[in-house]
């Protein structure tokens, strides 16, 4: 087993990860390294797009500001705390005004993801 650098941290932590055998087939193709080295890359940079092409999908996930992913995650995090208060208060609220506001609000975030 090879020696860690100087001042190098030992991995300690472990995770199980499952794949079909076509997944793994794929995973397997795209690692220029190891897989597990491919992976660990792939999960930490966040600098790189991470696309996937098979046959049936072609999965890209576009790098975002992330500034502007926070703050979708705020927006979704309130329309959470909304959901919730009109969960609990069913029989008071007009559904239909709240429906077509939350629409609304949909329509927008769908703009600004889009962007």
């Amino acid at each position: 087993m090879p020696k860690l650098a100087e001042g190098a941290e030992k991995r300690t932590k472990q995770i199980k990860v499952r794949f079909t055998e076509e997944e793994f087939k794929l995973a397997s193709h795209l690692a220029s390294k190891s897989l597990a080295v491919w992976l660990r890359e792939m999960a930490l940079d966040s600098t790189q797009d991470f696309v996937v092409s098979e046959k049936k999908r072609n999965i890209t996930l576009p790098k975002k500001d992330p500034e502007l992913v926070r703050q979708l995650a705020a927006v979704g995090n309130n329309l959470n705390q909304i959901a919730t208060v009109v969960n609990a208060q069913k029989s008071t609220l007009d559904t239909a005004l709240l429906m077509a506001k939350l629409e609304e609000i949909e329509d927008q975030l769908s703009k600004i993801s889009d962007s």
